[in-house]
């Protein structure tokens, strides 16, 4: 159930001023048995973000929830609509942070009008340390 939105103001170029990568993920088993979960950059792209709801964070970065995740956005996420890309197919957003730490954003939902394209999404990470996603050499820019 996508969350409910107000009428949405129309964007513009100016509202774009978050620098975001659209990253796919892959669990990866290492030779010890231990398993972790990559992430890698493909699309880098400016993007207007808008907080949905609040979120609470613990010590270490990591959101504390009750464990219902269900249809649990606290973002929306607007990029510039491409026909020739899948967005569909990206399962999280890293947002870099010059003054307060980067973020990483787990999408939940995807909706499109003529202009933008719209991730609903849920703050997972946030702080100072995030490691940004693999594969920076190979983004497709736009």
């Amino acid at each position: 159930m996508l969350p409910i939105i107000r009428t949405r103001k129309k964007l513009n170029i100016a509202d774009r001023r978050s620098r975001v990568t659209l990253c796919s993920s892959d669990d990866v088993v290492e030779e010890n048995g231990d398993l972790y979960m990559k992430r890698e950059g493909h699309y880098a792209a400016w993007a207007a973000i808008q907080p949905i709801r609040a979120t609470q964070f613990g010590g270490l970065g990591y959101e504390i929830s009750n464990g219902d995740i269900g249809a649990k956005y606290t973002h929306s996420i607007a990029i510039k609509f491409r026909a020739d890309i899948d967005f569909t197919i990206w399962a999280w957003v890293f947002r870099e942070r010059r003054k307060s730490g980067a973020q990483w954003f787990r999408v939940l939902a995807t909706t499109d009008d003529e202009a933008f394209f719209y991730l609903y999404c849920q703050l997972y990470e946030r702080g100072e340390n995030m490691i940004p996603p693999a594969g920076n050499n190979d983004i497709l820019d736009f």
